[in-house]
């Protein structure tokens, strides 16, 4: 990427990269040693690759960007097993770097979270930023239903993560953090609810966010008049929006419920003498004073004591929106980790806005036998237990939809709520059949539950043709037709993209531009996929790039990821 990219274009950016590695001084990847450092690194780390700002340090290393929740995940497996490819992690935040495999966590630069509201908002509640604002304040003018607010995935994305923490804990009114017992207390998790259910726009991730906020400024017609955000990508949406002549957001450090990313970065306790040394040069000139000015001017909080920054560039931190960068805010004190998990679980399963979701399946002949199996990989993880280790899982309020297709629609599935067996069951074992010739009765006949979704999208039969476009019609008829008010619609689509049969793609288009449908159709490539096809549709309905799911298990995470938190 260009380095000379403007700040904004290339913070956005990093929203669509969950799992890119770039290697820099001859490095070729993570598996490979060859003296490299190999950096696990949060992709916001990504601006700073793009500007320059590591390799200046004069440090040979591979960088892998990866989810918060991915990234936990891999310290935790490495934990108990421990590959040795990584020889440091750098999180957003230290929460998604638990335990002591870990070790020397250091900060390297800060970003308060932070709220942002049309300024006709805020002077419509007589809020200003050198008074500023309360959680219950905005609590307030969510349930007015004055605030069209964007934010990210709680259970995705680490300053959602961040805001989720620090409103529970002013919720909670004691200065205290939160405790286990705490989330089972109706006067502090039903106000967050309700805040919740009036959320307009979700994402995966805050830079995702941010674009689609600044998009919506710009469409001529916007929908959204607030946000949370890290700071730095604030400052950037304010950028742009002037850049474009449109009204920046008055921007807020909510006083009882400040979120802090601190940008931790730690090596691996198994890292030899060598990779300690790298590391600690590495630390040394990140925090260098000439380093620490360069990632002020990009918008982060880094080179003051604690969080304040002496002489900040006003164009970045600019006091006419309301940042400050002179100003240290007290954040709230963060739980232990286990009660973390259980309040972001929380928050995906009872918490957030819920989703309706239409999957719409190909069971053309194309896909057999690898798309087929690649699909039912896909619905395996998203339906059955291990969708709770990635923060996937259906929550009690969410209602999913499974339509199969060929040259025509073949069946249609669907379960409201979570219940566990609807969603995914296992045949039990006195149940299981065999075929004569399975002496060894190691392939069973029948090893899912045909009454549950998973089992009825197992057995579902191969057509003779496919039909594209008519099924994508037909998925978003049906969540026209079914999706509640207070639910966020999409549709996703597992497919090859190999049209053989029905309309073309004037017939979706027609279709999606006469309704003004604002449905996204997210697309996951199968088998032999034809990328053009599915990009064209996701294109059409502002879903972003479509997702290669076909890799395994790590590549469908990603996939679900961005689709689940943003509906």
């Amino acid at each position: 990427m260009n380095k000379r990219n403007r700040f904004f274009k290339i913070l956005f950016a990093v929203a669509a990269i969950i799992a890119v590695t770039v290697a820099c001084g001859g490095g070729s990847g993570l598996a490979t040693d060859n003296g490299a450092l190999r950096i696990v690194a949060d992709p916001t780390i990504q601006l700073l690759d793009s500007n320059g700002i590591l390799s200046s340090c004069g440090v040979p290393y591979t960088i892998e960007y990866l989810g918060s929740v991915e990234m936990k995940l891999k310290v935790q497996d490495y934990s108990t097993s421990n590959p040795g490819d990584v020889d440091v992690f750098w999180a957003a935040s230290p929460i998604w770097l638990p335990g002591s495999f870990v070790v020397n966590k250091t900060p390297i630069m800060g970003s308060y979270v932070v709220f942002g509201v049309n300024p006709n908002i805020a002077s419509q509640f007589g809020w200003n930023p050198v008074n500023g604002v309360y959680f219950n304040n905005i609590m307030q003018a969510s349930n007015s239903r004055a605030l069209s607010l964007g934010i990210a995935s709680a259970s995705q994305d680490d300053a959602a993560a961040n805001f989720n923490l620090a409103g529970l804990t002013a919720l909670k009114g004691t200065g205290e953090p939160l405790y286990a017992e705490d989330l089972g207390n109706p006067a502090i998790t039903d106000p967050m609810k309700t805040f919740y259910s009036n959320v307009s726009l979700g994402s995966n991730h805050s830079g995702d966010l941010a674009t689609k906020f600044v998009a919506d400024q710009l469409s001529g017609n916007p929908q959204l008049n607030s946000f949370v955000l890290p700071e730095a990508m604030a400052i950037s949406v304010n950028q742009q929006l002037t850049a474009k002549g449109a009204s920046p957001m008055t921007v807020f450090y909510v006083k009882d419920a400040v979120g802090l990313q601190s940008f931790t970065m730690g090596y691996t306790k198994d890292s030899s003498d060598a990779k300690q040394e790298s590391f600690n040069t590495l630390v040394k000139c990140l925090t260098s004073a000439d380093t620490q000015k360069k990632l002020q001017n990009l918008g982060f909080r880094a080179g003051g004591v604690g969080m304040k920054i002496e002489n900040p560039n006003t164009s970045v931190f600019n006091p006419a929106w309301g940042f400050d960068g002179t100003a240290e805010y007290l954040t709230v004190n963060l739980p232990k980790f286990p009660v973390i998990e259980t309040a972001l679980n929380t928050y995906q399963l009872a918490w957030k806005k819920p989703s309706c979701t239409v999957y719409v399946l190909d069971f053309s002949p194309s896909m057999d036998p690898d798309g087929r199996a690649q699909l039912l990989a896909a619905m395996k993880l998203l339906l059955g237990p291990d969708a709770a280790k990635y923060t996937l899982q259906t929550g009690q309020n969410d209602s999913t939809y499974a339509v199969t297709f060929a040259d025509r629609i073949l069946s249609q599935y669907s379960v409201s709520g979570n219940d566990a067996a609807s969603l995914y069951a296992e045949t039990p074992a006195d149940q299981l059949r065999y075929a004569p010739n399975d002496a060894k009765k190691e392939n069973p006949l029948n090893p899912y539950d045909a009454n549950s979704l998973f089992g009825k999208i197992y057995y579902e039969p191969f057509g003779n043709a496919t039909d594209i476009y008519g099924s994508v019609v037909y998925g978003l008829q049906l969540a026209v037709q079914n999706c509640r008010a207070d639910q966020l619609p999409a549709v996703v689509f597992l497919t090859d993209g190999e049209r053989t049969a029905g309309p073309k793609y004037s017939y979706l288009k027609d279709f999606v531009n006469d309704n003004n449908l604002q449905i996204r159709v997210y697309a996951i490539l199968m088998g032999d996929a034809d990328e053009g096809v599915l990009a064209e549709i996701t294109a059409l309905t502002k879903a972003g790039e479509p997702c290669d799911g076909r890799t395994g298990e790590d590549a469908l995470v990603r996939c679900f990821r961005n689709i689940r938190g943003s509906n």
